[in-house]
């Protein structure tokens, strides 16, 4: 959504976490290699994008979480996120646009909760007609804050995506240029002839649809 400045996109999160409290010996249990705990039942990290600009900050969908008897946790929620973008258009329709997706605890410290990251799995992206998928690079950083000694780690993508030219060439950068080739043949024709009027006012109305065009695009 670039006149509000918001990227949505549907991710399936992935955490994985050890927890030894959920650990049980599998010969007192015979076949019992894992078990699926509703996510409100078992603690799980309180991970949430930053700077998301949903007014349902958590948007992820409540699934199980998978647990084996080790006691290695995996919990993958789906979600559609609404992050805040700003979106430059200066090099309009030639523009490469990078959004930022940062996660991270909101209560715990990088001292009661370790992030690491993995790369972004984009095997399963659905391609856009408008944009094309640069790529999706990760990194891990670290805050410090005057409260506290132990630092706030966050994990932060950047969706970078290229926007596909040829529509908005065929749609407006040639119209653009033959209306304006139009208005120079404005400038050919003889002072006294009628036709350079009628010229003149078909310009106009030229002109007026393209920029009535351009007003309705999204």
């Amino acid at each position: 959504d670039e006149k509000n400045q918001v990227l949505t996109t549907n991710i399936w999160l992935q955490m994985y976490w050890t927890d030894h409290y959920l650990q049980w010996n599998v010969s007192e249990y015979p076949g019992v290699k894992n078990v699926r705990f509703p996510d409100g039942l078992i603690w799980k990290p309180d991970i949430l994008l930053y700077n998301s600009a949903d007014e349902r900050f958590d948007a992820t969908f409540h699934t199980n979480v998978l647990v084996n008897s080790s006691g290695h946790c995996q919990y993958l929620p789906p979600g559609i996120f609404k992050s805040s973008c700003y979106i430059d258009v200066r090099w309009f329709p030639f523009d490469v646009q990078k959004c930022n997706l940062k996660f991270g605890s909101w209560t715990y410290g990088g001292w009661s909760l370790d992030l690491q990251m993995q790369e972004a799995d984009i095997s399963g992206y659905i391609s856009n007609g408008e944009w094309d998928l640069v790529g999706i690079p990760g990194k891990r950083t670290e805050s410090f804050y005057e409260c506290c000694k132990e630092p706030y780690p966050d994990i932060t993508f950047t969706v970078t995506m290229r926007r596909r030219t040829l529509y908005y060439g065929l749609n407006l950068l040639i119209p653009c240029v033959l209306i304006s080739a139009l208005a120079l043949l404005v400038f050919l024709l003889p002072a006294d002839s009628g036709e350079k009027i009628s010229l003149g006012k078909y310009y106009q109305r030229k002109k007026a649809v393209l920029l009535k065009f351009l007003y309705e695009q999204p």
